[in-house]
């Protein structure tokens, strides 16, 4: 299913990835000094420069055993309001790129190819031709878990400049999945991984300028990608609950508890009547690994902002709002209420 408006394009793709060899690893002196200097095409027909820095999202084990699969972080030369993130891997080039209209994509035109892409808008889209699941969320309240004190609000929030120094936290994420989402993804754990970095690629253009974190693959994550659904720990990949019951032992049974900071299961569509569902402010405690989303539709981009990321916020402690179906008693405040 296309946009009904987009930006046709095509690439010589073993040239960008010669060509972003020479992109310096973020937060050295080099990146801060000369960071690789890249033009990148928006939906409206513009070029706009833009600083590269390497920002990955896999651990450098991992990395290493697949280094067809890498990750990059970009501001905007001219326009400082500009950011993006994207990779190139086995499956070709993605960018997500934060723009004065919202965020605008560049994906391939079609599958099983790496030369034509499009650059569009999410909102070109006509929402009824992408079939979508029931979008609903299964989170209701807090769950019953330790939560670490980071994630505790001050009572009184001191004043901050907006110059004011943040300290980047990195959370180690265990991504597991059915066999059913790797048979959608190519049946390879390479091709697996590689649709798992976009996606944490994307999380992380979502909650870095937001929350001044981001996630990162555990070196063993190759590991958590059970390729057939016949000898996968879920046999019901379409059921999100049940598979939320099942995502810790899923995990834990192959990576150790102390060897990640928060877990989630990818699936396909599900008919319980969810989209996704996580044990709320779970992230660092007992519950860490109960967190999943379901890819209802091959749109990836529409279920990580819309669905991945709202259950990645549950697992932060976020509540929904009171207005929200369904709603969060704690979260029944107005803007401007102290």
């Amino acid at each position: 299913v296309y946009p009904q408006q987009f930006r046709s394009l095509a690439l010589d793709l073993p040239a960008l990835r010669n060509f972003l060899k020479k992109a310096p690893m973020e937060f050295t002196a080099e990146a801060r000094k000369k960071p690789l200097l890249l033009d990148l095409p928006l939906p409206d027909g513009r070029w706009e420069t833009f600083e590269v820095v390497e920002s990955p999202v896999l651990k450098p084990g991992l990395a290493a055993k697949y280094p067809a699969i890498k990750t990059y972080s970009a501001r905007g030369l001219h326009d400082r309001s500009l950011t993006a993130r994207f990779d190139h891997t086995p499956k070709g080039f993605h960018a997500m790129i934060r723009t004065e209209r919202g965020f605008a994509y560049i994906d391939p035109l079609a599958l099983d190819q790496t030369e034509y892409y499009m650059a569009y808008y999410p909102a070109d889209y006509d929402l009824e031709s992408l079939d979508l699941p029931p979008m609903a969320c299964g989170t209701t309240e807090i769950a019953d878990d330790p939560i670490a004190s980071e994630f505790d609000l001050p009572e009184t929030p001191g004043q901050k400049s907006a110059e004011t120094p943040v300290n980047l936290r990195v959370y180690d994420l265990a991504m597991s999945c059915t066999g059913e989402f790797s048979i959608a993804q190519g049946s390879t754990v390479e091709l697996v991984l590689a649709t798992m970095a976009t996606i944490v690629n994307r999380n992380n253009e979502i909650f870095l300028p937001e929350a001044a974190f981001k996630f990162e693959l555990i070196e063993n994550n190759d590991l958590l990608v059970y390729l057939n659904p016949a000898t996968d720990p879920f046999p019901n990949a379409n059921l999100g609950f049940e598979i939320l019951d099942l995502a810790t032992t899923a995990i834990t049974s192959i990576v150790p508890a102390v060897n990640f900071d928060v877990g989630h299961v990818l699936t396909l569509g599900c008919i319980d009547g969810i989209a996704g569902v996580a044990s709320a402010g779970a992230t660092c405690g007992q519950n860490k690994a109960r967190g999943m989303t379901c890819f209802g539709t091959s749109n990836i981009d529409f279920i990580v902002v819309n669905v991945m990321a709202h259950e990645l916020g549950h697992q932060f402690s976020a509540l929904h709002s009171w207005s929200n179906c369904p709603n969060s008693p704690s979260g029944q405040l107005e803007s401007g209420e102290a």
